[in-house]
Formats: C-alpha cells, structure tokens, sequence
C-alpha cells in the first residue's frame, strides 16, 4: 500500500470512528478497489456498510472477503454475525462452524455463536457457549456481561445479577456514570440507619422507570436514599415512597455516603424474583392537563394505545420494532379507538398520510413522562413494543400487551404470558424470527375480544 492510500485508509478508519459512514464507505470502496487483495480494508468496508445499516451490500462485502480469504477465522464468524442479521440463522451455524474449526478458542466467533443460539431459541446452548469463551478469556467483560444476560433469561438471578455486574468494568461499552468519589455499595455492606445512599442513573429511560422501584426496596433498610434520573423523569419518580430526594442527571450531587448504579441494586440487594411485586407503583403528578384530557374524551369506544417503534438507535431496535404497515390489521376495528404513543420516530411520520386522521396522536400531545402518564391512565388498554412506554404502562398498573421479538431482553425470560415485573401486562411473543404478522393477528383478536366485553366507565 503506497502512502496516499494508507492515509486514505487511516482517515476512512478515522471516519468510521466517528459515526461518518458514508464517508467512511467512499474512502474504503476507493482503497478496495485500488487493492482488491486488501483483507483489512475489504473487512473494514463490510463494517461500515453494517454501522450504516445497509445490510445487504455489508453480506455481499462478508461474503467477498470469506472467499477471499476462506482459512480466516475471523472473516468467517463475521459472515456468520451478518447472516443472523439477516435471519439464515442455519448458514450463520455454519460460517462459525468454519471459524472455529480454523480457530477454536476464537472468543469473537465463540460470542457470536452464542447470540445466534439464542435468537434460535436455544438458551441453554446460548449459556454453554458463553460459558466456554470465559474459560478461554475469563478476563473478558463482554463475556460475562452477555452470560449473566443469558442466565437472567433462564431465570438464574443469582448467576445473572452477579455476572452482570462486570458491565462497569467493560471498556467495549463504558457506562456514562456521573462521577462520585464515595465508595460503591455491595452487597452485605453495612449501612447505619441515616446514612446516605445516591443511586445513579445508567441506560435507557424504561430501564430507570423500571428499577426505581428498588430505591424504595433500599430506602426500606433505614437509610437516605437519593435517586438521580434523566430529567424528564424527575416528576413523576420523585413520588416513589421513601426517597429523601430524586434529582435530574447533571444537576448538583447530594451530599452522600455510598454511591450505587442503578441496575446494581438487584445485585446489591440480592434480589431474588419472590422478593418482585408487580402491584402498581407509580401515579402521575396533578391533575390531567387540559390538552391531554381534552385528546381523549370520555368514548363507547375502546380506546387502544399502540407504540410500534423504538428508539431507532437501539442496538436491536430492527428486532423489537414493527414497520408501520404490518399494522394494517389493527385499522378500522368496531367500537376501537386508536392512540399512537410514539415519540421518536413520530406518529405523523410513521404513519402513512391517509392513516394519520384516524389516530389520536397522543406522543406529539405529550411533553414529557408526567403528560404520557396522565394520557395512559385515560386509556382502556396499551399495546406496544419493548421500549419505556412498556415499563411506564406497567410502573401504572395499565392492562398492556407487549409484543416481544422471538430472542426478547433478558427481563422479560421465556416462555410465560405473564411477568412478575408488571401485574397487568400480558407478554405476545414470536413463535418465528421476524414474524409479526402472527402476533398482531393474535393482537387483533385480543382487543376485538375486549371491545365486545368493554363497558364504559
């Protein structure tokens, strides 16, 4: 490689660092071209072609360089990662088959062979693989971190809540932790009576929604505990029993003792699943604001509110969310009324132009947690995908379908309709990888059933 073209390639490395794709992609394809034997550059190519989500040109690219250079293990567990995107999960098997037997204590083809298991449904085969690559790197957070995810699925809370813990030791995805300089709590800890505990806010908004509950579990011991979350939540998490304070992230620190992330508490508290209720705790703040109230007057109808997409950025959202028009089924149901409960992306851009009329969009009305509260509390039922409108329906003790893909978040376990998070919530899964259809039929069925025994209140 001449020098023009290693600065070439280092800036498109530079670029794809930094999120710039496209960028990236155009620097990369002129390196490919240039020198078509190139492994790391055609390898680096395929990668941007999969930040970018452009998943058939990235298979295409995996494809090529597993031709190319077919004793090499890690272009054949790459091949095998991107054909479990694309759901051939049989071939992706295969393709790490291969790196493994080029490599077999490739932890990299070890990890990806586990996540493929898993959206097979194969759980326990999931947790021995992961098992396996920490025997060979037990050093390794990833591993540990993705093997207590597994066991938590099976319902192994000691393993999994112990195992997870390594996530604040990972340098693949460090966790954005305000910075504390008190000693972290662990579990057996002493705590006197008063002392003062500030639980800090880590991942996504469903997830503080979710594990808030375990401050008042805490708090419960005698000591002061402070909960930090984002700010938007602060209204409506402020009203948990037993808190000495709840503050947004990035305003001033209370005075404290310990610090605790939140998603610890379980381990701290050596939470076992009889020691989760899941009777309603959370209630919005005030009255129902005029707008929102006046959004969904009093209705013969049942009124159904639907959230059909997550964050987009979310590192599995391709799996957990539903394309607009796979909701075609749920249109012009008798005696339904319909709410889309989306903030980003939004309803009015989800939907399709002549679909919009028909829905009260209730994520544009809402302007934070507090509203979106107030506005489910005056629905008849909630559907919706694993995002925080699941969890906050739930924290409210609102009746909830949550849709799950095949391979659903470690939370929510396998095989049962019922969770012991949320007493009200029904799960509807995925019998087969990507096949909503079937689930918004059973769906369909399900509000049409209560719409027939609806009475209004």
């Amino acid at each position: 490689m001449n020098s023009a073209l290693r600065r070439r390639f280092a800036d498109a490395r530079e670029s794809l660092r930094r999120g710039h794709h496209q960028q990236a992609i155009g620097a990369l394809q002129e390196v490919v071209a240039a020198l078509p034997g190139h492994r790391d550059a055609r390898l680096a190519l395929a990668l941007a072609h999969f930040q970018a989500g452009q998943l058939a040109e990235a298979l295409a690219t995996f494809q090529e360089l597993h031709q190319r250079f077919p004793q090499d293990a890690e272009a054949a567990s790459y091949l095998g990662a991107i054909l479990s995107e694309v759901g051939r999960q049989d071939e992706a098997i295969h393709a790490i088959a291969t790196a493994l037997q080029h490599d077999p204590l490739n932890t990299g083809a070890m990890t990806n062979l586990g996540e493929i298991l898993k959206r097979m449904g194969d759980w326990h085969g999931a947790r021995e693989t992961y098992a396996a690559a920490i025997a060979v790197d037990p050093a390794n957070a990833k591993l540990h971190i993705q093997h207590g995810m597994i066991c938590l699925g099976l319902g192994d809370w000691h393993t999994g809540w112990t195992a997870y813990e390594h996530r604040l030791q990972s340098r693949d995805k460090p966790l954005a932790l305000e910075s504390v300089h008190s000693p972290r709590l662990q579990p057996g800890d002493a705590l006197s009576p008063g002392q003062r505990v500030v639980v800090l806010h880590e991942q996504g908004l469903g997830d503080s929604v979710m594990f808030a509950r375990l401050a008042t579990r805490l708090a419960a011991g005698g000591v002061q505990v402070h909960l930090r979350c984002p700010a938007p939540l602060v209204p409506l998490l402020q009203r948990l029993p037993g808190l000495a304070s709840c503050t947004a992230v990035g305003s001033p620190m209370p005075v404290h003792d310990w610090h605790v992330p939140l998603m610890s508490l379980p381990h701290v508290l050596r939470l076992t699943p009889a020691m989760i209720s899941g009777a309603p705790y959370l209630e919005p703040p005030g009255e129902c604001p005029a707008h929102v109230a006046a959004l969904l007057p009093p209705d013969d109808r049942l009124t159904v509110a639907v959230c059909w997409s997550g964050n987009p950025d979310h590192v599995d959202n391709r799996r957990r969310s539903i394309r607009t028009e796979l909701l075609t089924p749920l249109m012009s149901m008798q005696d339904v009324r319909l709410a889309a409960m989306q903030k980003a992306p939004a309803a009015e851009v989800l939907l399709p132009a002549a679909w919009y009329p028909e829905w009260i969009d209730l994520g544009a009305a809402c302007q934070d947690f507090s509203e979106s509260a107030h506005a489910l509390q005056r629905v008849d039922l909630v559907v919706t995908v694993d995002t925080a409108v699941a969890h906050l329906a739930g924290a409210l003790g609102r009746p909830t379908l949550l849709l799950l893909p095949l391979a659903p978040d470690f939370r929510w376990e396998l095989g049962h309709t019922t969770t012991r998070w949320y007493d009200r919530m029904t799960l509807m899964r995925q019998s087969q990888e990507f096949d909503w259809p079937t689930v918004i039929g059973q769906v369909r069925e399900e509000i049409l059933r209560r719409a027939a025994g609806h009475r209004p209140a």
